[in-house]
């Protein structure tokens, strides 16, 4: 079975096998679809990126992968500047509307935190965060707070709790770019049903 597929059957007719070839090609491009066809806006929020800190270089390599793997992944401190006077919460309000993923390195980086709750229990937003939390973290005021109100409102699906090391490992990346990539699979299967 190369590639983990099966051999032909046995017994298939010239036109099966045509069939057959055909069905696999098509089943190639509908696989690929998604991919090639939606893109997430996620933004990334966390510790300076100027920082040393192992969160701010995570944070950088979790935008990074997303932009390789084809969705607009950005700062916010990347992004441009609304015209006016206007708080940085209303700017960041409209940013986090506008994203499908928000991604919050909250470890080191006050200023996520307060992000976090500012937005965490809004209903038009708190579904697209996914908090990355150190679970040292555990008995201070943002987990018992905002955090664990999250995290019973999503079933612990928008909280995952890290421990020393797991940044490294990549462990909070993959959970990322799994995120990100079951949302791209939810969004390419909307707009398709939306145009039927």
């Amino acid at each position: 079975m190369p590639d983990g597929r099966r051999d032909v059957p046995d017994g298939l007719t010239p036109g099966a096998k045509r069939a057959r070839k055909e069905f696999l090609a098509v089943y190639g491009r509908y696989i690929e679809e998604p991919r090639a066809q939606v893109s997430l806006n996620v933004l990334v929020w966390g510790p300076s990126p100027t920082s040393a800190s192992a969160a701010a270089k995570k944070r950088i390599q979790v935008r990074d992968t997303l932009v390789t793997l084809g969705h607009h992944a950005a700062f916010s401190e990347d992004l441009p500047s609304p015209s006016g006077r206007m708080s940085e919460k209303t700017k960041e309000y409209a940013q986090a509307r506008a994203a499908n993923l928000i991604v919050i390195f909250i470890e080191g980086a006050p200023g996520a935190t307060a992000e976090l709750h500012d937005f965490s229990s809004d209903l038009e937003i708190y579904h697209k965060i996914m908090v990355l939390v150190p679970v040292e973290y555990r008995k201070g005021y943002s987990a018992r707070g905002a955090i664990q109100e999250l995290e019973d409102a999503t079933s612990g699906g928008g909280v995952l709790w890290y421990r020393e090391g797991d940044l490294e490992k990549c462990r909070v990346l993959t959970a990322v770019v799994k995120r990100a990539e079951a949302l791209r699979i939810f969004k390419f299967r909307q707009t398709r049903h939306a145009n039927l």
